[in-house]
């Protein structure tokens, strides 16, 4: 199992990549500095577009669960571990960096199209 530490400066990868437009839900995935792919135990981490009727768009909603695995590592034993709440916000709010970061590079390197 990884530490919190090691957790929080892992990168941020997402599947599908942001740039295939017709795909309305991504996944997240994780990948610690011990080389390790982490993904959330049942639908994953996922990132998705829904519509606030209170100010009328879209907005998006990132789903970290309470319950991370080893993607790539069945040499381990345990394979699951839980991760704290505090955790989970500042997951999120990583991954909605990552998230803004990427769009960015997307929209610098397309030309505006995006």
């Amino acid at each position: 199992m990884i530490s919190e530490k090691d957790l929080l400066a892992s990168d941020i990868h997402f599947d599908p990549p942001l740039y295939t437009k017709r795909v309305t839900k991504h996944r997240a995935y994780l990948i610690p500095p011990t080389g390790c792919i982490l993904k959330g135990r049942f639908k994953g981490i996922t990132l998705h577009r829904k519509m606030d009727k209170g100010l009328g768009l879209r907005t998006l909603a990132i789903d970290v669960p309470s319950i991370l695995l080893y993607d790539n590592r069945p040499e381990y034993e345990i394979k699951e571990f839980p991760i704290k709440d505090l955790t989970k916000d500042t997951l999120r709010e990583r991954i909605r960096a990552a998230y803004d970061d990427e769009l960015r590079r997307i929209r610098e390197t397309s030309g505006g199209r995006y």
